[in-house]
């Protein structure tokens, strides 16, 4: 039997040798197939499967064709772009520079703004609470 690309179940023979003849790869079964453009719910949480180009291992691609969010997905699904199941392929820089304080802290002290570049907010969690 053949594989998901996408989850790993299996797929019955005939299905994966249609889409063979038809020139398809294996990514999705019939689960993933209509699940494709919704919130998947795992172990981990919401899934919100990527809905623009991916590679050829199935994972997301930015308009300019570079990795959205290089990094392990926690949750098993390649497409995922939950930023709280994505964990970061950056590993030279374990600290990160408050803003306010200007102190170097660990990566863990700030918290998640999802419209920042590296995903983290600013300052650091006791400066903002102090803050405000």
């Amino acid at each position: 039997m053949a594989e998901c690309a996408r989850c790993g179940c299996a797929m019955k023979d005939d299905t994966a040798q249609q889409r063979a003849k038809r020139g398809r790869d294996l990514w999705g079964c019939q689960e993933c197939q209509a699940a494709k453009k919704t919130k998947l719910t795992t172990d981990y949480g919401i899934c919100e499967p990527h809905q623009g180009e991916l590679d050829d291992d199935y994972r997301p691609l930015t308009r300019l064709g570079e990795l959205y969010r290089p990094g392990v997905r926690l949750c098993g699904y390649s497409d995922c772009i939950n930023l709280d199941h994505i964990e970061s392929a950056i590993t030279d820089t374990v600290t990160k520079e408050c803003s306010r304080c200007g102190q170097p802290k660990p990566l863990e002290a700030f918290g998640i703004d999802r419209k920042k570049r590296d995903g983290l907010n600013c300052e650091c969690r006791i400066c903002r609470v102090g803050r405000g």
